[in-house]
């Protein structure tokens, strides 16, 4: 990343200028929302000055609503015009909406509680209320609240498009975590915070493979039914192309939705009549295929990671795992919200959270003797 040369001989602190300098790139869509800044040392380095004077600049521009810094993800930009024009009063409710799955009629959050601390900080930054609400697709929306004003939704869960109709019709601003659920990726007028489902799975199934394993079985409720269904199943065929290895059908594996399901998909899987070996599993939605799978292996003495290695995009029990930071996906979320509402300016945009690799204790490499 190259940036014009520092004015020394200028009585505009170093740390402004080099904060202006990066502004300025975001502001120009030149450095993406949802993108990585680079490291504060590889930041020294270009701008030819110490890393406190970079700590400083970055301090400034998180200040400002551009950046967010969280560890072991870096620094993210969450935002490409934050500042505001009308204020939200102080007290103001916010409403942090976990729509049900239409089929179990159960929340069925898709970012873990993270996700709700990183939107709760950034809700007492500015001094307003966190409110929660579950919301079934057969029910209307009942936000009011006494002597409180609601100022927006974050909409997050299995979140169909008539959970979707029922929250436009309150005429409130609302940004979504995650897509609807529906045929074809969602275009509506609002923020959304969501990952790349075949970067994730690329990543997970390519550790896989650099960890030794050739015979990896990709797991996932459907293949194609939704939009991330689709992308997850080209990151699993793009890692073994990558690889050069070749993409078995036999290795894959639609375990549907919930924990019995996926139960008795393994189960088939490994009582097939000339089962095809396989010596890691990479799975596309948790926890109901980790648990059912998890049934199917105990019933066959199959041991992890011993026997058999696995990696999801979620981060449970333990689980080795290539995951958006679902805090940093929280406080990006409360931030667009409150561009939203503050900025006469505002412009939906789609943010893709980065992926990054969380080691637990379920992939191991793969001894030459055990391929």
């Amino acid at each position: 990343m190259q940036f014009e040369k520092l004015n020394f001989e200028s009585s505009k602190s170093l740390y402004l200028q080099v904060a202006d300098m990066i502004k300025t790139r975001i502001l120009n869509h030149e450095i993406a929302t949802g993108s990585r800044i680079p490291p504060e040392r590889e930041l020294s380095k270009t701008f030819n000055v110490s890393r406190i004077t970079i700590n400083e600049a970055m301090g400034k521009l998180e200040k400002d609503g551009y950046l967010q810094r969280r560890r072991k993800l870096g620094t993210i930009v969450i935002n490409s015009s934050p500042a505001s024009s009308t204020a939200i009063q102080e007290q103001a409710g916010l409403y942090l909406i976990i729509c049900s799955d239409p089929a179990q009629r159960r929340a069925e959050n898709p970012y873990p509680p993270r996700t709700m601390n990183g939107i709760d900080e950034k809700v007492k930054e500015k001094k307003m209320r966190l409110l929660f609400k579950t919301l079934h697709e057969d029910e209307e929306l009942n936000i009011e609240e006494k002597g409180l004003a609601i100022a927006g939704f974050i909409v997050a869960g299995a979140i169909t498009p008539r959970h979707l109709q029922t929250i436009k019709k309150s005429h409130k601003p609302f940004v979504l975590i995650g897509d609807v659920y529906q045929g074809s990726i969602t275009e509506e007028k609002t923020d959304i915070i969501t990952n790349d489902d075949s970067e994730s799975i690329c990543l997970a199934a390519a550790h896989l493979i650099k960890l030794g394993h050739r015979k990896i079985v990709y797991m996932c409720n459907h293949f194609d039914k939704y939009p991330w269904d689709k992308d997850g199943l080209r990151g699993y065929k793009k890692a073994l192309g990558d690889a050069g290895l070749p993409c078995s059908p036999s290795l894959m594996i639609e375990g549907k939705f919930g924990e019995d399901n996926a139960y008795i998909a393994m189960k088939n899987f490994l009582e097939k009549p000339a089962p095809e070996p396989f010596t890691a599993v990479v799975f596309k939605n948790l926890p109901s295929l980790y648990l059912g799978a998890m049934r199917a292996f105990k019933e066959k003495n199959i041991r992890v990671p011993e026997d058999v290695s696995l990696i999801a995009t979620e981060i449970f029990r333990g689980m080795t795992a290539f995951y958006c930071d679902s805090y940093a996906a929280g406080a990006a979320a409360f931030d667009r919200l409150y561009e939203r509402i503050t900025n006469p300016a505002w412009e939906p945009r789609r943010i893709i959270m980065p992926s990054e690799l969380h080691e637990g204790g379920t992939a191991i490499k793969l001894e030459k003797q055990g391929e």
